[in-house]
Parts: C-alpha cells; structure tokens; sequence
C-alpha cells in the first residue's frame, strides 16, 4: 500500500536470511578443518568469499597459510549459500528485495540505479564469471520496472532509511562477482 510497506518487506527477507546464515557459517567453520589443496585439482571446487565470509573465516581460523585451505563442514556450505542467495536477493535491482528497497528509498529515481546495476552485472558476467549470464538475461528481461505502490507519497522514516544503508552495505560485504573457482 505504501513505502513503508514496501521496504519492510523487502528488507525482510534479507534479515532473515542473514540471521540464520551468520551463525550457520560460525558454527561450521568450527566444525570445518584446514587441509592441504591437492596437487591435482580438477576434482577441487573453491567458493568465491565475500567479505563478510572471509572476515568470519579468519575469525574463527585466522591467517591461512599458502597451499592451504578451509575445508567447509556442510554447516558451514549453507551458511555460505545462505549468504550467496541473501546477497541476489540483495541486488538493486527490480522485482528482488534489493529493489524494493531501492525504490521505496528512491522512489521512481531507482530506474537510473536499476539499470546501473544490471549493467554492472552484465559486465561481471562477460568478463569475470559467465556462470552469470542466466542470470544477467533473466534480469535484463524482468528487472527494469517496479510498479509503484497505492501511496507514492508517503516517505520512509529515519530509521528505515538507515537500514536501507545499512542493507546496502550487507549486499557489498555479501556478494561475491566470482562464485565458484573450478
């Protein structure tokens, strides 16, 4: 009905995730243990980390040292997908919570970051990772429009506008351009 409804509900989605994949990556980092990387690594899948990951694994384990890595308790796989999955949702981008959000802060001005954004994905998608390009097409179909809400004029309030910041950042510090290293 409005924006406020909007971003709380976009915002949501995000939190919720987050509240269940930070503890999920803790508790299996310490259940993961640190191993060699094999010599022949074409059976070897490495993930892409996020920041936000990789401030938590060096938390928990501290430096890595070369040739080594962090073998991930399935505990700790699902907080890493929770993550991956709560950073595209993130995306400001559209029909994706991160476009709701996007637009209850910006309004119909979001149209211009939208399509900054998936350009942005586009580009990552040609040039770092075409395990994107699904994706990237999906979101060049769907993801310019945002139909408005019944109440255009009614604003956010400043708390909402601080955790639309704050979710923003959660996304830079989520998302990772290069997912899986095969």
């Amino acid at each position: 009905p409005d924006k406020r409804a909007l971003f709380d509900i976009g915002a949501t989605g995000p939190l919720m995730g987050l509240f269940f994949s930070i503890p999920a990556i803790i508790i299996g980092l310490y259940l993961s243990d640190m191993r060699p990387v094999p010599s022949d690594t074409s059976n070897y899948l490495g993930l892409g980390e996020p920041i936000l990951f990789s401030f938590l694994s060096k938390l928990v384990f501290g430096h890595v040292p070369d040739g080594m890595d962090i073998y991930l308790h399935p505990v700790a796989f699902a907080g890493w997908a929770g993550l991956f999955v709560t950073a595209l949702n993130l995306l400001p981008i559209g029909q994706l919570d991160g476009g709701h959000i996007l637009y209850a802060l910006l309004g119909k001005k979001s149209a211009i970051v939208y399509r900054i954004g998936i350009f942005l994905f586009c580009v990552i998608a040609i040039l770092l990772y075409p395990g994107w390009m699904v994706f990237a097409i999906l979101l060049l179909i769907f993801g310019f429009r945002h139909p408005a809400p019944i109440d255009e004029a009614t604003g956010l309030d400043r708390k909402r506008k601080i955790l639309g910041i704050i979710l923003f950042i959660i996304f830079l510090i989520s998302f990772t351009p290069i997912p899986l290293k095969l």
